[in-house]
């Protein structure tokens, strides 16, 4: 994917950003006073003037908004490739963390523990160049031991052909694709982009993929067993092992126990102005820009 050249002026007041991005200037000025966009060059008189540069940054808020990722969020994200790195790596993947959806999983115990150990170990296995502190092994992690807690034998064996199922595309999308490999090299805001990009907006593709794939193969299974079935349609489920009744009952139990919490909903710890004008069409442009 390419990203597409801006034919914006190199050089603009408040009003000719919010022009050329379709941002209220209202909210330009929310994402300046809570650090999300940095400031404007103040060294003319009577205003500040913003560059591509802003152009770029306010895309990648505009994005994180349209996934509903909280203002703390993005500063943590921002903060972390404004940070002195030696290298983008050093920049993208505590990126990649704060960008993280959190979770309200329960405590730890042997479950977690022994998951943990599994994903270190495939990990290991693969060797992968990832953080011992990433956010993606206790993300992993905790995703297994919820699905083991439910009764499902999901082994270290099946973990594995997870993971080797995605590394040909993860190898694409990183070592054989130009676009990506000069957003990687050029600097810390591409570095940025790249994160929002796989983090925040194709992964839900691969997700819808993956269930659209679980329906088709669902359909053709269920009637192809029994093509005169007459069903209307069918549901669709995740095809894993199954645990005898009493397993399952004895594992739901602990679910429901280790669960019981709900889980709160995710708030914003800022208001921005006018959100709902987000979305405006650009004007023309004003002389009275200020």
């Amino acid at each position: 994917m390419r990203r597409s050249k801006s034919s914006s002026p190199a050089f603009f007041g408040i009003q000719e950003l919010a022009e050329a991005t379709s941002v209220s200037v209202a909210s330009i000025k929310f994402y300046l006073r809570e650090g999300l966009l940095p400031p404007g060059d103040a060294s003319r008189p009577h205003r500040a003037y913003y560059d591509e540069s802003h152009v770029r940054r306010l895309a990648v808020i505009r994005a994180m908004r349209d996934a509903d990722i909280s203002i703390d969020a993005m500063r943590r994200a921002f903060e972390a490739v404004t940070a002195p790195r030696a290298d983008a790596v050093d920049a993208i993947a505590p990126a990649i963390d704060a960008l993280a959806v959190a979770t309200d999983a329960p405590g730890v115990d042997a479950i977690l523990h022994q998951a943990r150990r599994d994903v270190a170990e495939l990990f290991r296995k693969a060797r992968l160049s990832v953080r011992d502190e990433a956010g993606s092994r206790e993300t992993a992690a905790r995703a297994l031991a919820s699905i083991r807690r439910f009764g499902f034998s999901f082994t270290f064996e099946e973990l594995a052909l997870y993971l080797e199922m995605l590394t040909p595309l993860a190898r694409v999308e990183i070592e054989q694709n130009e676009s990506t490999r000069t957003m990687l090299l050029s600097d810390k805001e591409g570095s940025l982009e790249l994160a929002v990009l796989g983090t925040v907006l194709f992964e839900p593709i691969m997700i819808a993929f993956r269930r659209a794939l679980h329906e088709h193969f669902t359909t053709k299974l269920v009637r192809a067993v029994a093509p005169h079935s007459g069903a209307a349609s069918v549901a669709v489920v995740a095809v894993v092992p199954r645990p005898t009744a009493t397993e399952g009952r004895a594992a739901a139990a602990e679910a429901v126990a280790a669960t019981s919490s709900p889980s709160p909903k995710r708030a914003r710890n800022a208001r921005e102005p006018n959100a709902g004008a987000e979305e405006k069409k650009p004007k023309r442009r004003s002389s009275a820009a200020r």
